[in-house]
């Protein structure tokens, strides 16, 4: 998927006054390219989500970059079942409800590229083989690996996406691969 056909999503702006000048800032949006193909490798669907940068992940990026926080150099994701995504939504108290109904034995890993002209994404697919029937409303992506963990300390839930259209049935065989990209730009 291109950039160009990125939608304004939920993105956050931070103001900058810079020789008396206004309205510069940093804007940061990201998305989710999910792809579920069933058991014989046949295309069943494609959804393009426009994600939520959580309020903890929006916080995570400044505290790293401008507090002196420490890097959290391993990111998850993870498919949810129920339950509606919200800026307010953490790892430790999250809003919706992981699904744990695929293969892998831990969250499978989100593994980034080097960042180039404000974009970061993962160079492989992440994947995911359901082993039941299941309804997946969305995607998240966090810090740990482990499967509907959410008492380890310190970690983050950075972003949260909803399918388009609404919840997709997953049957035992299907595979979600799934890109996920994060964009800054100066505003």
């Amino acid at each position: 998927m291109s950039l160009d056909k990125v939608k304004a999503s939920d993105n956050v702006g931070a103001m900058i006054g810079r020789g008396g000048k206004s309205g510069e800032g940093v804007s940061a949006s990201g998305y989710y390219e999910v792809d579920c193909f069933d058991k014989d490798g046949n295309l069943k669907w494609h959804d393009d989500i426009h994600n939520l940068i959580t309020t903890q992940g929006l916080n995570h990026m400044l505290d790293i970059t401008l507090g002196g926080d420490t890097q959290l150099t391993a990111w998850f994701m993870a498919p949810y079942t129920t339950g509606a995504i919200g800026a307010g939504s953490t790892y430790a108290a999250p809003i919706v409800v992981e699904s744990t109904n695929y293969d892998e034995a831990t969250r499978p890993a989100w593994t980034e590229g080097a960042a180039a002209a404000g974009v970061i994404t993962n160079g492989t697919a992440v994947v995911m083989t359901w082993n039941s029937t299941d309804t997946v409303n969305g995607i998240e992506l966090m810090s740990f690996s482990t499967k509907s963990d959410t008492a380890q300390a310190g970690a983050r839930l950075f972003s949260q996406g909803a399918f388009t259209g609404g919840a997709k049935a997953m049957t035992s065989g299907d595979t979600l691969n799934i890109t996920y990209t994060v964009t800054l730009t100066d505003t």
